[in-house]
């Protein structure tokens, strides 16, 4: 599981079998189940990328705000 912005999962869902939202409100959020199996060790490695990216600017953002 990779937890991306909205409109990341969205791409990565159309453009690959192997992304897929979870169900209901943690899918809605951006957590996207991976079927390893049937994904590319390239794809994988830009998913977690971006999605560790994701979690730093909500990090930082949450900081700011104390």
């Amino acid at each position: 599981m990779v937890k991306l912005p909205p409109g990341t999962q969205a791409d990565l869902v159309a453009a690959n079998k192997a992304f897929r939202p979870a169900s209901g409100a943690w899918g809605r959020a951006g957590c996207t189940l991976v079927d390893l199996a049937d994904v590319s060790l390239t794809v994988l490695r830009d998913a977690v990328t971006d999605a560790w990216q994701f979690a730093a600017a909500v990090t930082a953002v949450q900081r700011a705000k104390k």
